[in-house]
């Protein structure tokens, strides 16, 4: 099955970013499949494996599966990876639906490599928030928002204040406690933005101060991470503080951690989560996406993934996170896109040279 998923690269056409082209190569060595039972025909969903994959498969997978006769096939890696997986299928197309970050949304966009949609694809979106319906070619089930984390029980025994700002983590205090994302994430990318904008710089025009506020913190940093090593670095208690992605510390919150989310005092950067209908499958895989995509915005969907999914597009599923989603500062992923490359070379001689 891999296999057939995974196909030899062939040759094609457009211009890809760097982060795009690493995991391509990446690819023999990351990215697997959930094993399924083997009853209906197959669908494809490209998406980040667990915890998500297990959040999705309690609701969202059983009532499209009911729906369509379909069997979810469960394609795991980062959004760089499964728009890489689907730029190598590009002339045969193996994936149904993709669930990527908006930067790697608007790269398959200027590929050409999404289905597009109309509003009766969509059903009805009468409570849907205009900024997931900016596309006409995804929509987006959620939003990211990057912020800070603390872990309340050792600032309680230490009788420390909570960090409100993403200058707080520069307290001596914190030395070697604190994580960092790396820029090869969206949310990575989120943080150097809010970095740059909340000290002076204009992106992405003058990055100078987003990147020398990086170099502070991550002389101080106990990780820059790049691999996922954030919630196990929590969980030990070796991080203490520091940035990370609001959805994933809800998701360790629930899981009984013992740490908040801040939401900082300078304002929270994010991006957009998004689904697309990846073009060129059986019509009968297209028509069946699109169900996907309508029912992923309902508010019963969208209430049964709000343990990642904690700033949800349906305002009838928003709850206590509603203000927040009004507040978030969303970045230019086309200005993001052209710039990224020449980031990622700087960010790693600048801040993460150790």
């Amino acid at each position: 099955m891999l296999d057939r998923l995974l196909p030899a690269a062939r040759r094609r056409g457009g211009k890809v970013g760097l982060s795009v082209l690493a995991a391509a190569l990446l690819l023999p060595l990351i990215g697997s499949l959930s094993p399924v039972a083997a009853q209906g025909k197959d669908f494809v969903v490209a998406s980040n494996g667990d915890p998500y994959e297990a959040m999705w498969r309690k609701s969202l997978v059983p009532t499209f599966e009911k729906a369509t006769g379909m069997n979810v096939v469960w394609s795991a890696g980062l959004s760089a990876q499964n728009l890489a997986k689907i730029i190598q299928q590009k002339a045969a197309p193996q994936v149904d639906v993709a669930f990527v970050d908006e930067i790697q949304f608007v790269q398959g966009l200027d590929l050409d490599l999404w289905e597009p949609l109309t509003k009766a694809d969509l059903g009805d979106t009468s409570k849907v928030v205009p900024g997931a319906l900016v596309y006409d070619k995804g929509i987006a089930y959620g939003f990211s928002a990057i912020g800070l984390y603390y872990n309340t029980e050792i600032f309680a025994a230490n009788k420390w204040d909570p960090p409100q700002s993403y200058k707080d983590l520069l307290k001596p205090e914190f030395a070697k406690k604190i994580t960092l994302l790396s820029l090869n994430n969206s949310s990575g990318i989120n943080t150097l933005i809010a970095l740059n904008d909340t000290n002076g710089g204009k992106t992405p025009d003058s990055m100078d101060p987003g990147f020398a506020a990086a170099k502070k913190l991550a002389d101080v940093a106990l990780t820059i991470d790049n691999f996922g090593d954030t919630p196990q670095l929590i969980q030990q208690k070796a991080a203490v503080a520091g940035i990370w992605i609001q959805q994933r510390i809800v998701g360790l919150i629930d899981t009984g951690v013992p740490i908040k989310f801040v939401e900082p005092k300078e304002g929270s950067w994010g991006h957009r989560l998004m689904a697309a209908v990846v073009k060129g499958r059986a019509p009968e895989n297209t028509a069946a996406a699109k169900k996907l995509l309508a029912l992923m915005l309902t508010k019963e969907q969208q209430l049964a993934s709000t343990s990642l999914n904690p700033l949800p597009v349906n305002v009838e599923a928003s709850g206590a996170n509603a203000a927040m989603v009004g507040r978030i500062h969303f970045s230019d992923q086309r200005a993001i896109q052209k710039y990224r490359a020449d980031w990622v070379e700087r960010w790693g001689k600048e801040v993460e040279r150790r």
